[in-house]
């Protein structure tokens, strides 16, 4: 994968909303909703611009002799407004529609729930938003040597720059959503309604992990799991949710068919009270047959302080694979860890013993997005600094972001990345 630096152009990586032009016979709140894609209280301000609008299309409209300079007229309108309104704004995004996680945190104490608490809201056009933002507000990436000062920076006033930065990051693309993903057979498939993978992707076309599908089973080639590139190569890993008891056979059946060798795991089965991800190996060195035919033997297991690793023999139609899974079991069930030192030496570890792996590897934690999506990035960052003189955590997570939906969820993992990085130098 091409390194890019989101300096030179924050939109590299997300294609643009396409634009539509309507006839308008008036001016009214409607056609001011249609404008901004929300209601609009129509105060004496707004009456001033929608006025100063309808002048201007009007002037223009008495010179113009074709129908189409009329309508690029209209259109350079509409933008105009919309960057203005932009501008009274402050301009900050606030995300408050478009949340589907709630990120309950208080910014002096960075502490907050991890894991997902999904809501039903309704979406917004990321895609067309980031790409708006663009002129608007770009976080330009951080040189090595003023790295310590802007996390500093960013922690005071109450991490009022962390939470200015995170409430900048499109969280998903709702256009490239996947649509398979909520058909009938498959929406039992998703631990969280809300978290689906791209049916399509900016960098790669073909984004959405596809099993072999099984003739006359519709949505056996489904599995709620998405390709996402490393530092240097395209679908390095496969970032997908905590298997589900009916989705285990579907796991393994990915794992074995896109021959991975490493199992990252960044969750424990259960935490805060609930199942955070189904036991999909075995207890023993009993051998265990899912997906009729795939028999899974645990040959080994080493606990650590901070992680636990397990290698399993994967046995199919005579055939046998060893994989290798890596989980870390430091991740407190509130919050995020106290110490950036062992997460950064997990991803080490996992990264020098796959020097001669070209197999992608698979991370995963409960929906494949919030923890997940912290050590993809970390992984990156880790090796990105040993290039280049600069550090770009924004850009590299909105790159992310339009591979997978809501990775890094919240502003605790974001601030979190940044003081891992922070401990690098």
């Amino acid at each position: 994968m091409m390194c890019c630096s989101w300096s030179d152009d924050i939109g590299c990586l997300l294609a643009p909303g396409a634009a539509s032009a309507t006839g308008f016979g008036c001016v009214s709140p409607g056609f001011l909703s249609g404008l901004t894609g929300r209601s609009v209280e129509v105060v004496p301000a707004v009456t001033v611009c929608i006025l100063s609008v309808v002048l201007l299309v009007a002037a223009v409209y008495a010179f113009a002799r074709s129908e189409c300079q009329v309508v690029v007229v209209i259109m350079m309108a509409n933008a105009i407004y919309r960057i203005r309104q932009k501008q009274k704004e402050g301009g900050t995004y606030s995300p408050r529609d478009a949340e589907i996680i709630d990120t309950k945190f208080k910014l002096d104490q960075l502490v907050t729930v991890a894991d997902l608490e999904l809501k039903d809201e309704r979406f917004t056009r990321y895609s067309s938003f980031f790409f708006r933002r663009k002129e608007i507000f770009v976080i330009q990436p951080i040189s090595k040597k003023s790295f310590l000062q802007h996390v500093e920076e960013l922690c005071t006033n109450n991490n009022l720059k962390f939470q200015e930065e995170f409430s900048e990051l499109p969280k998903f693309l709702e256009d490239l959503a996947s649509t398979d993903a909520d058909l009938p057979w498959n929406r039992s498939k998703n631990r969280f309604p809300n978290i689906k993978p791209y049916f399509t992707s900016v960098i790669d076309n073909n984004n959405r992990v596809k099993l072999m599908p099984d003739a006359g089973i519709p949505g056996s080639d489904y599995i709620n799991a998405s390709y996402v590139s490393g530092y240097l190569c395209p679908n390095e890993f496969i970032a997908t949710q905590g298997p589900l008891p009916g989705t285990v056979g579907d796991f393994w059946r990915m794992v074995w068919e896109t021959r991975t060798k490493t199992l990252v795991m960044l969750t424990q089965c259960f935490e805060k009270g609930r199942i955070r991800c189904h036991q999909y190996w075995p207890e023993d060195n009993k051998p265990v047959t899912v997906f009729g035919d795939i028999v899974i033997t645990k040959l080994m297991e080493d606990t650590q302080i901070d992680w636990t690793i397990r290698d399993l023999k994967i046995e199919r139609h005579g055939d046998c694979m060893m994989v290798r899974q890596c989980n870390f079991t430091s991740w407190p069930e509130h919050g995020v860890p106290e110490t950036t030192a062992p997460i950064i030496h997990f991803v080490k570890l996992i990264r020098a013993s796959r020097v001669h792996d070209n197999t992608p590897v698979v991370v995963h934690c409960s929906a494949g997005v919030g923890r997940t999506g912290v050590y993809i990035a970390l992984d990156h960052l880790t090796q990105h600094v040993n290039d280049h003189d600069f550090v770009d955590i924004y850009g590299l997570v909105a790159e992310l972001r339009s591979e997978r939906m809501c990775m890094v969820q919240n502003l605790v993992m974001w601030s979190l990345n940044g003081k891992k990085q922070q401990c690098k130098y």
